[in-house]
């Protein structure tokens, strides 16, 4: 459904920007100055959002005691049982806020990333037929191996078709931006 609420505040988590792009230029070049004035990247209305959306699937799995064996349960899990240690040396368990920002994090990596690099992936095979035939005739093999079924296994067992996603990424980068800070000094050796 293209009117539904989860999809649209979906698209706007990254379109929409808290500021302009004078603020996203100082958050992202003076990150450790941006978090002492206590900028934020992401818009508050989206923010509420997700923060609302994940509040009620955490309430109703606890209430219910629903397992998916996913995400979100590992996250309900550091909420509940003290998995983490602080810097101290504590157990530590999530907050509702953590868990919320944590799922919007997961959601937006995995959602414009992973359809822009699927849209290019298959207008770069469009172009090639040599190269859609052979991943076609890699895939048809390989799920022949694996009695049809599509899993993590057989898709394992697609060398060509992770050449090809491979080729995709090198060509047309996703996330030209990834911002890392190192805890630690590392000697190249």
């Amino acid at each position: 459904d293209p009117e539904a609420e989860f999809r649209i505040m979906g698209r706007k988590s990254l379109t929409d920007q808290r500021h302009g792009n004078l603020g996203n230029a100082l958050l992202n070049g003076f990150p450790n100055f941006s978090r002492r004035i206590h900028m934020k990247l992401t818009p508050e209305h989206i923010e509420k959002f997700f923060m609302r959306i994940v509040k009620e699937t955490v309430d109703y799995r606890e209430k219910n005691n629903v397992r998916r064996n996913d995400f979100m349960d590992q996250l309900i899990d550091l909420k509940n049982k003290p998995l983490m240690k602080s810097e101290t040396g504590e157990s530590m368990n999530l907050t509702i806020e953590e868990i919320s920002a944590q799922a919007l994090v997961f959601f937006a990596a995995g959602f414009e990333t992973s359809s822009t690099t699927m849209g290019f992936a298959l207008y770069e095979l469009a172009r090639a037929e040599d190269v859609q035939n052979r991943l076609r005739k890699e895939c048809n093999e390989v799920l022949a191996r694996h009695n049809g079924d599509l899993t993590y296994e057989s898709i394992k067992d697609m060398k060509y078709l992770d050449q090809v996603i491979s080729e995709t990424l090198r060509l047309y980068t996703v996330l030209p931006i990834l911002n890392r800070q190192c805890l630690e000094d590392y000697v190249v050796p």
